[in-house]
């Protein structure tokens, strides 16, 4: 654990005496963007496969609204948004910018982002994580 994440955590102004710690994720998300940088990976779209844990503080209280814990919506939205404007070099920026919104949410104490292209070397799965 770096030293950013301890201090996140322990200065967390969201952590309180009988809050307990809660991971929203999103698996396996398909999408396809233009991503590479090969040109012939400029010419066309390429498949990623996305997955991503937000750690954060839930409180005392068992969630009754959307409002008191993170929507998963919002990260699938955002990993669409990410894959459909320009073009991106490389799979860590992706999944550097996906991480940095998943980090703006209330409460959070860490985030995961993975990020693979399926068809990047034959029979192999690529892919790149960034934490915090």
């Amino acid at each position: 654990m770096s030293d950013l994440s301890v201090d996140r955590h322990l200065h967390n102004p969201c952590a309180q005496r009988g809050a307990k710690l809660c991971t929203v994720s999103v698996e396996a998300l398909e999408i396809e963007a233009s991503i590479g940088i090969h040109a012939h990976e400029r010419k066309r779209l390429q498949p990623l496969r996305i997955d991503a844990a937000i750690e954060f503080v839930m409180g005392d209280l068992t969630p009754t609204s959307i409002n008191e814990t993170i929507d998963y919506c919002k990260i699938a939205d955002m990993a669409r948004k990410l894959a459909a404007g320009p073009h991106i070099d490389l799979l860590e920026t992706f999944a550097d910018k996906l991480l940095h919104y998943c980090l703006s949410f209330p409460c959070v104490t860490g985030a995961t982002v993975t990020v693979k292209k399926p068809s990047a070397i034959e029979g192999a799965l690529a892919g790149v994580s960034v934490k915090v």
